[in-house]
């Protein structure tokens, strides 16, 4: 099922699509910040490409996961940069 067809069984609008890394995964990409007719935000994530609600615990994992590559990057840089 496409994103636009899971957005309208659900009854959800989207209010903005946005990028989520994965190392080594090229799919699964896309997510999406929705909003339902009560006006309560929901996240809706993609598993192998079929939509589904997500938690945000996820995204949470993926930031904390985001902030230890660039710590260890930024690390690897000041080490190049000490020669």
């Amino acid at each position: 099922m496409n994103i636009n067809q899971f957005l309208k069984d659900n009854h959800l609008t989207l209010v903005k699509k946005f990028t989520v890394l994965w190392a080594g995964w090229d799919c699964d990409s896309g997510w999406y910040l929705t909003e339902n007719a009560n006006g309560d935000k929901i996240l809706v994530a993609t598993n192998h490409g079929s939509p589904y609600i997500g938690n945000p615990e996820e995204l949470k994992e993926r930031i904390e996961y985001y902030k230890e590559i660039t710590k260890v990057s930024e690390e690897v840089l000041k080490e190049l940069d000490s020669k």
